[in-house]
């Protein structure tokens, strides 16, 4: 269908019209303006209609009777000169343009312009647009929540517990290397693991869990484990070396027999491990260390700046221990020992 656009002459909304009626009248959707349709809308404007008795004026309000396609002009256009002339027929009504033509036509046939469907598509696609964006806005701030909440702690609405780097529903204990903490390939890596009484709830799990990581780590990753006890560190082996067959039942005989007594000194613990300058030290604890130790492993740290640190807390987040590891690239993982226990006894089952 040929439509003509048009501006209505008094509240200038932009319509459109088949092209049908050029050269007729039709009526504003928007005011009820009556108006004229030019019949070459390049070089005319619509021009609105008012009664010769009430100049400026308008029409009644919009009829509501669709009109039908034209077959042929249903308004006369006629002259000044022609004006004296009345009506040309029962129910017709005469009506002046600003120009001074006199148009003379029956209500009931006029057509109404609608509102361009152009404009509507375009405000249409802005709109569209501009909620694409929004939504892309939105993803974007959802995606760097989730990346920054990634590494924040989070706590359990039930028990209230804090947990830092750890899914409850995933079991950490299946993963390779240690808690999902590497055990590289010609790298050294030293096990350093408190044996202090607070940690007796969990020591027991942990030695027989420490046999198995080390068990499945690469061949030649050259290992070490330290026990801190407060009688001070009991090492296997002397050295750091990869780990043989015969060694994996050696390291059970050496975890078996150190309790979880005294309260030992992870500091001291942590310079034994870096004598040996490792690749990567790997400490696990119940104490939430005071700012003063975390200070002094600091210091050690700074003399390695080789070494990554990770830190595995089974006790209350602190911060400031988190950023211990994350300065020297490690990882830190906080959890309630009831975590740990619960994930061991799941790989007790067949």
């Amino acid at each position: 269908m040929t439509v003509i656009e048009l501006e209505c002459p008094t509240c200038k909304e932009l319509l459109e019209l088949d092209a049908g009626f050029a050269g007729g009248v039709c009526r504003c959707s928007n005011c009820g303006t009556l108006m004229t349709v030019p019949a070459n809308p390049a070089v005319e404007r619509a021009e609105s209609l008012a009664r010769p008795d009430s100049p400026g004026g308008r029409p009644g309000s919009p009829t509501s009777r669709a009109a039908a396609r034209p077959t042929a002009a249903q308004a006369e256009v006629v002259t000044p000169a022609d004006t004296g002339s009345g009506l040309a027929s029962s129910g017709t009504q005469t009506f002046v343009t600003a120009s001074g033509k006199t148009v003379r036509l029956k209500l009931a046939h006029v057509p109404t312009a609608g509102k361009r469907k152009r404009a509507v598509i375009r405000a249409t696609t802005v709109v569209v647009f501009v909620g694409i964006m929004l939504l892309v806005v939105v993803l974007c701030i959802v995606l760097a929540a989730v990346v920054m909440k990634a590494g924040q702690p989070q706590r359990d609405v039930l028990t209230g517990e804090i947990r830092v780097g750890v899914d409850p529903a995933h079991n950490l204990l299946t993963d390779a290397g240690f808690l999902g903490l590497p055990l590289e390939a010609g790298k050294t890596t030293i096990l350093a693991i408190d044996a202090s009484a607070l940690d007796r709830q969990w020591l027991a799990p942990m030695k027989d869990y420490v046999a198995q990581a080390l068990a499945r780590a690469p061949s030649n990753a050259r290992l070490q484990v330290i026990m801190l006890t407060d009688l001070g560190m009991r090492v296997w082996p002397a050295k750091p070396k990869p780990l043989a067959t015969d060694d994996h039942e050696a390291l059970r005989k050496f975890l078996a027999p150190i309790p979880a007594m005294g309260f030992a000194d992870p500091v001291a613990g942590v310079a034994e491990a870096l004598a040996a300058s490792p690749d990567h030290l790997i400490l696990v604890t119940g104490q939430v260390l005071e700012q003063r130790q975390i200070d002094n492993i600091s210091l050690q740290l700074d003399k390695h700046s080789t070494t990554r640190l990770d830190i595995v807390l089974f006790g209350v987040h602190k911060p400031e221990i988190q950023k211990l590891t994350s300065d020297t690239g490690g990882q830190y993982l906080s959890m309630p020992a009831t975590q740990f226990l619960t994930w061991h006894e799941a790989m007790k089952k067949p």
